[in-house]
C-alpha cells in the first residue's frame, strides 16, 4: 500500500509537473511572441526615426542654401547701391562742370562782343572756337555720364524690383 501511494504521488507529482512545463512553456511561447512583436516595433520605429532625420537634414540643407541666395541678393544689392550712389554723385559733379562751363561761355560769349569792335578781333576768335570747341566736347561728355547714370538706374530699378518680388 505503501507503494501505490507512493506511485500515485509520483504520477501526481509527475502530473502536476507536466501541467507547470505547459504553463511554462506556453509562457516562453507567449514572451518569445512579445520579443518578436516588440523587435518589430523596434525596428518600425527606428526606420521612420531615420526618415524623419532625413528630411530634416534636407530642409536644413533646404534652409542653409536660401539663407545663402538672401545674403547673396543682399550683397548683390548694397553693389548696386553703392554703383548707382557712385553714378548719382558723378552727375552731380558733371552738373556742376557744365554749368561752370556755360557760365564761362557766357562770359566769353559777352567778351567777345566786346572784342569785336576791338582790333584784336581774329585773334580772340580763334581763341573762342577753341573755347567752344572745349565747351561743346565738356557738354557732349556731361550728357554721356548723364544718359549712363539715368541707365544705370533704370536698371538698378529694374533689379531692386526683382528682388522684391523674391521677398527681399
Amino acid at each position: 500500500m505503501e507503494r501505490r501511494s507512493r506511485l500515485e504521488w509520483e504520477r501526481q507529482r509527475m502530473q502536476e509537473l507536466s501541467t507547470q512545463k505547459s504553463r511554462l512553456l506556453e509562457q516562453i511561447n507567449d514572451l518569445k511572441s512579445r520579443e518578436k512583436a516588440l523587435g518589430l516595433e523596434l525596428q518600425s520605429m527606428d526606420d521612420t526615426l531615420q526618415t524623419r532625420q532625413t528630411k530634416i537634414n534636407q530642409i536644413n540643407t533646404n534652409i542653409q542654401t536660401t539663407d545663402q541666395s538672401i545674403n547673396d541678393i543682399q550683397k548683390r544689392t548694397l553693389q548696386e547701391k553703392n554703383l548707382l550712389e557712385n553714378f548719382e554723385q558723378q552727375k552731380k559733379d558733371l552738373i556742376i562742370k557744365l554749368n561752370k562751363i556755360r557760365t564761362e561761355k557766357q562770359s566769353i560769349d559777352s567778351s567777345l562782343q566786346n572784342l569785336n569792335q576791338s582790333k584784336e578781333f581774329s585773334k580772340n576768335l580763334l581763341r573762342f572756337k577753341q573755347i567752344t570747341t572745349l565747351a561743346s566736347r565738356s557738354y557732349r561728355i556731361g550728357n554721356f555720364y548723364i544718359r549712363q547714370a539715368s541707365a544705370t538706374r533704370a536698371l538698378v530699378k529694374g533689379e531692386k524690383a526683382k528682388l522684391r518680388t523674391y521677398g527681399v
